[in-house]
C-alpha cells in the first residue's frame, strides 16, 4: 500500500490523505491529442533547458584548497542538482496529469492512448511535427508508427 498523511483541518478530526495520487490513463480523441500539442511543447522545452542546466552544473569543477569550503561547495552543487531535478520532475508530472506518455523527452516522443476498431493504441507525435500525424500499436514502438489516414477513427 502506500504512506497517509494525517490532516489537522480546522473543527474537524483528523484525516487521512493519501501522499501518492496517480493519475489515471486517458484515452484521446486525434483532436483532443492536438489540442495539447502547445502545452506539451512548452513542457517539455522547459525539460530540455533544465537538462541543458544539469550538464553545464555538471562540468564545473572548482578546487578550494580550505576543505570545509571545498564541502560547502559540493553541499550547494548537489543541493542545485536536486533542484533541478525536482523542477523536471514536476514538468514531466504535468505532462502525465495531462494524460500525456512522453516515451523520450530528449527527442520528444510523446504518445497517446486511444482506441482504433476497438483495440488500444497510441496516437504519436514528435516534437517539431506540427500535429498528431502517426500512430503505432502500443506493443510496438516509434519505429512501426504509421500514417494517420484520413479515413481512421480514432476514439476514447
Amino acid at each position: 500500500m502506500f504512506e497517509v498523511k494525517h490532516v489537522k483541518q480546522e473543527n474537524q478530526e483528523l484525516s487521512q490523505t493519501p501522499v501518492l495520487h496517480l493519475p489515471e490513463r486517458k484515452y484521446f480523441t486525434l483532436q483532443e491529442a492536438e489540442a495539447l500539442l502547445p502545452q506539451i511543447e512548452e513542457h517539455l522545452l522547459e525539460v530540455l533547458k533544465i537538462r541543458d542546466a544539469r550538464r553545464l552544473l555538471q562540468t564545473i569543477d572548482i578546487q578550494f584548497p580550505d576543505p570545509f569550503v571545498a564541502h560547502a561547495k559540493e553541499v550547494r552543487a548537489h543541493k542545485e542538482m536536486h533542484r533541478l531535478y525536482f523542477l523536471e520532475y514536476q514538468h514531466l508530472d504535468a505532462l502525465a496529469i495531462l494524460g500525456c506518455f512522453v516515451k523520450d523527452a530528449e527527442k520528444g516522443l510523446v504518445d497517446f492512448y486511444s482506441k482504433k476498431e476497438g483495440k488500444d493504441v497510441f496516437l504519436c507525435w514528435k516534437f517539431g511535427e506540427s500535429c498528431v500525424e502517426h500512430w503505432h500499436d502500443i506493443v510496438r514502438g516509434f519505429e512501426t508508427r504509421r500514417k494517420i489516414d484520413k479515413t481512421d477513427v480514432f476514439c476514447k
